[in-house]
């Protein structure tokens, strides 16, 4: 760290290049980075003086994090994500507050340095920061590190710090602790589906560069946080995508074959047919549970990008949201999913014989609630219901998710 004046214009670029960083060498975390909103706090009299994460948003004070060299600012992004990676905000259990923190940031520096080092994937590109100790005049690392703590899980080490009861003064990071039970279940839900997205466009990008050489160890971690739940992502992904078709236009032949004089079609993408998406938006289905899969929802519209799905929500009746698509993804915020109260689903089934285009039924839901007594005929449904769900349905597959995503 050094002393610096540099303008919120110029952080806010240097920023963006750490991430561009740690896309470069560890693309999970770099995509893990862009999955939460990320907020620039300019004021010195706020709360977050350092960089904070509260499992739903990065924050990063800009008074601070501007005395930072690059790999420096590297190493603290990658520090915010790895707490949304390991779910810390949600895995604190009544422990004290502050030693917990301090404990998760133990296991995260010990895991970030040895990825830092010689032979890590950050090697070159991430240091922890560092200052000048004014009485010895030497550079020395600020933030907790500690080699006796090396690959040492948070809930072991927090045991250990426990009985030792010393305060950390190095420690510049902030874990935020939610204020209610509900906060907490959100900021749980927003954690996981980012890590399960990112996870996602990991895979991705592997496919996409021809690398068959598997996750990376960060990426191992992730996928032991949130268990099963990419796995029931896949299967959601390739079951929608399945209803769909590769499309082409001859409108624009494909460059690719001019100098063979062939006359070819260009790829335009995957197109899915009209697809009727219903949300459960009674008092029994949690905000979690919902938000996750409006997540899922976004992430299907940007693979298949020529295609359009429109949104309803069912309690007893029947609300249309809207169609959406890759370029209008469905927001919570200004397009509010109503609801609250019992559970009918025949409202929906009717929309669907009065909307015959619709041949596709996506339905979130726990399965409580009046069926109607059969399929329309032209409908196929997918149901997509937590684990142990006390009802089952009638007709149609089903796709189990875990009951606490």
């Amino acid at each position: 760290m050094k002393p610096s004046d540099e303008s919120l214009e110029k952080f806010r670029e240097r920023l963006t290049k750490a991430r561009s960083r740690l896309l470069c060498r560890e693309p999970f975390l770099g995509f893990l980075s862009l999955e939460l909103p990320t907020r620039i706090i300019e004021s010195a009299e706020h709360s977050v003086q350092t960089a904070a994460t509260d499992g739903r948003s990065y924050m990063y004070s800009y008074l601070w994090c501007r005395q930072l060299t690059d790999p420096e600012l590297v190493f603290v992004v990658a520090h915010e994500v790895a707490h949304v990676m390991f779910l810390h905000a949600s895995r604190c259990e009544g422990r004290d507050w502050q030693l917990w923190n301090d404990a998760c940031d133990f296991a995260i520096n010990g895991l970030l340095l040895a990825s830092a080092d010689a032979k890590g994937s950050l090697s070159g590109v991430a240091v922890m920061p560092a200052e000048i100790n004014t009485t010895t005049g030497r550079s020395e690392h600020i933030g907790l590190w500690d080699k006796r703590f090396a690959q040492m899980p948070a809930e072991l080490i927090y045991e250990k710090l426990l009985k030792e009861a010393r305060t950390w003064a190095k420690n510049w990071d902030q874990l935020l602790k939610a204020q209610t039970e509900s906060e907490a279940d959100s900021s749980a839900a927003a954690a996981r589906g980012a890590v399960a997205k990112a996870l996602i466009r990991a895979a991705e990008n592997r496919e996409r560069e021809g690398r068959g050489d598997g996750p990376g160890q960060w990426e191992r971690w992730a996928e032991q946080q949130i268990g099963g739940t990419v796995r029931w992502q896949d299967r959601f992904r390739q079951r929608i995508l399945q209803w769909g078709l590769e499309t082409v236009s001859w409108n624009r032949p494909n460059k690719k074959f001019r100098s063979q004089k062939l006359y070819l079609p260009s790829y335009r993408g995957h197109q899915l047919p009209d697809i009727l998406f219903a949300f459960d938006t009674s008092s029994s289905i949690s905000d979690r549970f919902l938000g996750q899969m409006v997540g899922e929802l976004n992430q299907l519209l940007l693979s298949a990008r020529n295609s359009t799905v429109r949104l309803v929500c069912c309690d007893t009746k029947l609300s249309v949201v809207g169609d959406f698509s890759a370029g209008r993804r469905l927001d919570p915020r200004t397009q509010p999913l109503r609801g609250g109260g019992g559970t009918d689903f025949r409202p929906v089934f009717d929309y669907a014989c009065l909307h015959k285009s619709f041949r596709y039924l996506v339905f979130l839901t726990d399965a409580e609630g009046t069926f109607p007594k059969e399929q329309p005929p032209h409908l196929c449904t997918l149901w997509l219901i937590p684990e142990q769900a006390p009802a089952e349905v009638p007709f149609g597959e089903v796709i189990y998710l875990p009951r606490n995503p």
